[in-house]
């Protein structure tokens, strides 16, 4: 509990050791005693852990969640957009059988 106190911890090897320097860096910057010590919330997003992560995630060949997100609503604008093609044309199709009737 003390350590928790005086604000005295390391990273761990066994836990930390797939944890980038940058990372870590950026978790030290928030894990500090003295809150005006400590990263706001400008320098946090300026951080270079967060700034450079659309470049790892390019060179790992991994999606960010965004990437993910903006996948799936593009797909679902395209599918919204077939549907409203098919009604539409199901209803001209229900007119024109309409008008082809006889009275």
């Amino acid at each position: 509990m003390n350590y928790i106190v005086n604000c005295n911890w390391d990273f761990d090897s066994d836990a930390f050791d797939q944890v980038s320097e940058e990372a870590k860096d950026f978790i030290s910057g928030l894990l500090l005693k003295e809150k005006s010590c400590r990263l706001s919330a400008g320098q946090c997003l300026k951080h270079e852990w967060l700034t450079n992560l659309p470049l790892k995630a390019k060179k790992y060949k991994v999606r960010l969640k965004s990437q993910i997100m903006l996948q799936k609503y593009m797909a679902q604008k395209k599918w919204k957009k077939h549907f409203y093609v098919v009604t539409a044309a199901n209803r001209l199709r229900k007119f024109q059988l309409l008008s082809l009737k006889p009275s």
